[in-house]
């Protein structure tokens, strides 16, 4: 298993992760975190270009991909009910979802990211339990409860926020 930046060459892959993905949050508790269509193949394709876009391979076939970004300040985390364990710079890791053929995808990714930057920020939808499982599992603290953009949801835009340092 590796992690390698998206090319457009897995779009295809890339898209029907996260289409299985919504079906998945949606028979779980959790249909209103992407709705029908997030994200749109326009933010697929804008991280891959901006090179902002992962995937993970697990015998020669993509099974996960995330969006992650270093040094820049996430607008979403600038304002927080509850606080932030520091104040340096982090990676923020974004749209992550497997295609769930391999156990341990998802925390094969969060590792790798950690082993690369030592600072993560993350945030899910309070209804996203498996995320939430996953998260505390690998020792991710709560920090509070932020607001998305609206460009980014179709419903509530209250998000749970977590930090590891």
């Amino acid at each position: 298993m590796y992690i390698r930046e998206s090319k457009i060459e897995d779009f295809n892959y890339i898209k029907d992760i996260y289409k299985s993905a919504r079906e998945f949050m949606k028979n779980n508790g959790n249909g209103t975190q992407w709705g029908n269509n997030w994200p749109t193949d326009e933010v697929i394709l804008t991280d891959i270009k901006n090179k902002k876009s992962f995937v993970c391979v697990e015998n020669d076939e993509v099974s996960a991909v995330f969006f992650c970004e270093f040094g820049k300040v996430d607008e979403s985390y600038i304002n927080i009910d509850g606080k932030w364990l520091s104040d340096e710079p982090y990676a923020v890791i974004h749209r992550i979802a497997t295609n769930r053929k391999y156990r341990h995808v998802g925390e094969f990714c969060f590792n790798y990211v950690f082993e690369k930057f030592k600072h993560i920020r993350v945030d899910t939808h309070k209804n996203n339990i498996p995320m939430i499982n996953l998260l505390n599992k690998l020792g991710f603290e709560y920090c509070g409860i932020i607001n998305i953009d609206k460009k980014y949801c179709l419903y509530d835009t209250e998000r749970i926020a977590y930090e590891k340092i």
